[in-house]
């Protein structure tokens, strides 16, 4: 029983979970670590803490508990940091008994602490500690961690107006900046065990603090204050580190992404190659130029769509996807388009010419896309934006439709020459008077010069070829009746035919009449008389 519902369990795996077989989106490249990327793109560095030590008398019984918190402290500083140690007490002057710089060693370290007596001036050890971070002259994720348990001395209540400086001292700070990243400063508290037990500051104080947590509030803002206790305490400190990271990230892929979300990110040509009719295929090169500084891109999913083409489809692609680093210029892939019909007439007997304008549509991805999304704080899936690429196939027709063109030509130009004719030349003669008229329009008249009494009115007749008549209409007026539409008595018509020599007009003795030039329609008639 228990192999046979194994068996169906393997089965039904197999059959519902092909994508989890697979794996995912053949086109969703792997994602790269953040700590792999940050390394890459050189956003980590060192960090600067400066332990603010409250060494007054009222600290002096939680000595060990303080050294043993900074012990744990200190088992959170890396190679890349520097540390310092600023102590103070009063009437004993607020001093930095290790200065910022490289942890040499632990022991050192903690050999700098001062014996604990005298009273307390909390401000003065704040701005003692500010003062380190000011000395240096590099932009690093600061923190400076507040030691005390906050029995601040009557006489060593600072004044609102110190506090507003101490506070100035801290936005000055944070206004210095790398790769265009501000200065990050925090403030951190340490609690060595059983937190602060300590009375409200004096009347007077501008933050009206009340523990350690709260005065490092006022300084820092709640918003970059934090607690921390020795058991998480070399957590705690990498995250200074990494959210400096995070910004510089930010700041430096920035450009770039708005790139990608204005569908800027690449520069994509398409050159046709190739075009194979009788398949219904093209050969096409797809060059394409990145235009990011530091985000790379992978090109998938390439479809194309074109007027005139029905099922167009991309074919193959060498290779299908495009991995494009940052500012990649000129990669190439191979692509064939195939097409099930085109538009051609009901005639064609082989392939017509062809230019069709079409589009190459693509789909964009990084491995980027966790860090990018997690970075702009967005709910779905970094997608940059794409811009289809124009291309346009081209292709002359067959032999065979050339042919069809050439015969169809022809049967028209029979076609019209059958209806219309061309344009042809009237000689008329009189006595020794011979005049030539042009008959180039579609209707017109002629005054004949030195045959006052003459008038010749010429009109293409198509339709004339239904009653067996020449198409082109030759009407004479004698006599002087000039008015095309005169008496029907006064109108002579006057039928020429092809290869007619010469015809007389019994109307007009002594008047013959015969036309030159190009073949006319209709059927050759002999010399004759008009009667």
């Amino acid at each position: 029983m228990r192999v046979h519902m194994f068996v169906v369990i393997a089965a039904v795996l197999l059959l519902v979970s092909p994508v989890a077989l697979a794996g995912t989106d053949p086109g969703e490249p792997p994602q790269a670590g953040r700590g792999e990327v940050y390394q890459s793109l050189d956003v980590f560095t060192g960090a600067d803490y400066v332990v603010v030590l409250d060494a007054s008398g009222s600290m002096d019984a939680r000595r060990t508990e303080v050294i043993e918190a900074l012990s744990a402290l200190l088992s959170g500083i890396k190679p890349a940091d520097r540390v310092a140690l600023v102590s103070f007490t009063k009437p004993a002057p607020t001093q930095a008994t290790y200065s910022l710089g490289p942890l040499t060693s632990a022991s050192d370290f903690l050999s700098r602490v001062p014996p604990m007596s005298g009273g307390t001036d909390i401000g003065g050890g704040l701005g003692k500690g500010l003062e380190e971070l000011e000395h240096s002259t590099e932009v690093r994720p600061s923190a400076v961690i507040l030691v005390t348990d906050a029995k601040q001395n009557p006489d060593g209540t600072i004044t609102p107006a110190q506090w507003d400086a101490l506070r100035e001292r801290v936005t000055k700070l944070r206004e210095r900046r790398r790769d265009g990243v501000p200065q990050l400063v925090r403030g951190y508290v340490l609690s060595w065990g059983g937190g602060d037990e300590a009375p409200s500051f004096q009347a007077g104080s501008s933050c009206g603090a009340s523990s350690s947590f709260t005065i490092a509030q006022c300084v820092f803002s709640p918003a970059e204050t934090s607690a921390i206790v020795p058991a998480n305490a070399a957590s705690f400190l990498a995250s200074l580190p990494e959210s400096f990271a995070d910004r510089r990230f930010e700041a430096l892929l920035a450009a770039d992404a708005r790139k990608a979300a204005a569908g800027r990110a690449l520069a994509v040509q398409v050159t046709p190659g190739t075009v194979d009719m009788a398949a219904r295929t093209a050969e096409v090169q797809v060059v394409v130029d990145s235009a990011t500084r530091y985000l790379p891109l992978r090109m998938c999913g390439l479809a194309a769509r074109a007027s005139g083409l029905t099922g167009l489809r991309v074919a193959s692609a060498t290779p299908p996807c495009l991995d494009l680093p940052p500012g990649a210029k000129g990669v190439t892939s191979k692509v064939t388009l195939s097409w099930t019909s085109g538009t051609q007439p009901w005639y064609a007997l082989g392939p017509p010419p062809l230019s069709a304008g079409g589009t190459l549509s693509y789909r964009l991805t990084s491995t980027y896309s966790d860090l990018m999304s997690r970075a702009a704080g967005q709910d779905g899936r970094f997608a940059p934006a794409t811009a289809p690429a124009a291309f346009t196939l081209a292709a002359p027709g067959g032999l065979a439709w050339q042919v069809e063109l050439i015969v169809l030509a022809v049967l028209l130009l029979l076609l019209l020459v059958r209806l219309a004719g061309f344009p042809t030349t009237l000689w008329v003669v009189r006595g020794d008077q011979r005049v030539r008229l042009r008959v180039w329009l579609p209707k017109m008249s002629h005054k004949v010069a030195g045959h006052e009494p003459l008038v010749i009115g010429t009109a293409w007749k198509p339709w004339r070829l239904v009653n067996g008549r020449a198409p082109l209409e030759v009407l004479v007026w004698p006599l002087g009746e000039q008015k095309l539409k005169g008496p029907a008595r006064a109108r002579h018509e006057v039928d020429l035919r092809p290869y007619a020599r010469r015809l007389t007009v019994s109307a007009l003795p002594g008047t013959t009449m015969s036309r030159g030039g190009w073949l006319r329609p209709g059927r050759p008639r002999k010399d004759r008389t008009d009667g």
